[in-house]
């Protein structure tokens, strides 16, 4: 005998049935969207982390693809990577103090050099590419 099994259309788990299948899809995608350019202080105030966009979802989980910029300015062009983290993980690192809100001189000091410093023009040619025209320092998935 075949056991027929009905697959979440989000998670893609197994359900014995239709009805619970469907009730595991209402469940939904789960988070806060975190807004393109949203930019915090990474861990041990080494680096920055920005927003670029948000990914796939991971079954519930929303995915952030996010620009890490390093804090060394005295290079001739600033230090980056990419990196992809879902959202309960970027939750746990701000509610454990691993990554932070800028406070708003940091945030100005940033932005500027962004902005305006020919050593940021690699990161500004990928936030160009991603359709960011500004950064915020502000957002309600962390407040």
């Amino acid at each position: 005998m075949v056991q027929v099994r009905y697959l979440c259309g989000v998670c893609e788990a197994p359900h014995p049935s239709e009805k619970e299948a469907r009730k595991c899809e209402e469940r939904g995608i789960e988070g806060i969207v975190i807004e393109r350019g949203f930019t915090m202080r990474g861990p041990d105030d080494n680096n920055y982390w920005m927003t670029l966009h948000e990914d796939e979802p991971s079954g519930y989980d929303r995915n952030y693809e996010m620009l890490i910029v390093g804090d060394d300015i005295g290079l001739q062009s600033i230090d980056f990577r990419y990196h992809r983290h879902d959202y309960p993980t970027l939750q746990l690192l701000y509610s454990e103090g691993d990554i932070r809100l800028l406070k708003p001189a940091e945030f100005r000091r940033f932005s500027r050099l962004i902005h305006q410093s020919d050593k940021a023009a690699n990161i500004r040619e990928i936030l160009e590419r991603e359709g960011i025209r500004r950064l915020h320092r502000i957002s309600a998935a962390f407040s």
